[in-house]
């Protein structure tokens, strides 16, 4: 595919056998499709930021978006550590602002990472057609979803969680407390 894309999602679905492969690597490339021509109207990055709490990211994407600049948390990924998605502007604004802050850090990630907000919402309308296409199955292993980081096994459960993760943060430090992923 022209953009590279990670796919952890569709493949996690396909190795627990909630869907078959052919459907894995069709939704995949109609994603693929979808993400790229996202990315050839308007210039979207991610930017990773540790060393500064929730409030405080929270705080930063509101001061940033107005008119059409955007910033959106993407990926929690431990107390003190996220990924902000948006338009290329309101992140080298955030970057820009924190590096007045001691102990903060700013690190440019390429977008194959997903933007995981509501910047993808168009995409997740042009996707829910395809997801319906495919045959979502009941799992016998949990498959844990990034959205919420619960084990999930019924096919229209997972099926909804797939969705719900184009445009909605990645949870993961709810993943990695699963009690599937601690073995408590």
């Amino acid at each position: 595919f022209p953009v590279t894309i990670r796919v952890g999602e569709y493949a996690a679905v396909c190795a627990v056998d909630g869907i078959s492969r052919p459907d894995a690597l069709y939704m995949i490339k109609k994603y693929a499709g979808l993400f790229e021509a996202m990315l050839a109207e308007k210039e979207y990055g991610l930017v990773r930021i540790t060393g500064i709490s929730l409030s405080d990211v929270k705080a930063l994407t509101v001061q940033a978006t107005g008119g059409d600049q955007r910033v959106d948390i993407a990926v929690l990924e431990g107390q003190e550590a996220f990924v902000v998605s948006g338009t290329k502007e309101a992140l080298a604004e955030i970057v820009e602002t924190v590096k007045k802050r001691s102990g903060v850090t700013t690190t440019v990630l390429d977008v194959e990472a997903g933007l995981h907000s509501p910047l993808m919402d168009d995409i997740v309308k042009n996707v829910k057609m395809y997801l319906e296409k495919v045959d979502f199955k009941d799992t016998q292993v949990p498959f844990i979803t990034g959205v919420i980081g619960e084990p999930l096994q019924s096919g229209e459960m997972i099926r909804a969680a797939i969705m719900q993760h184009i445009h909605a943060p990645t949870q993961w430090e709810k993943v990695m407390e699963s009690p599937i992923v601690t073995g408590k």
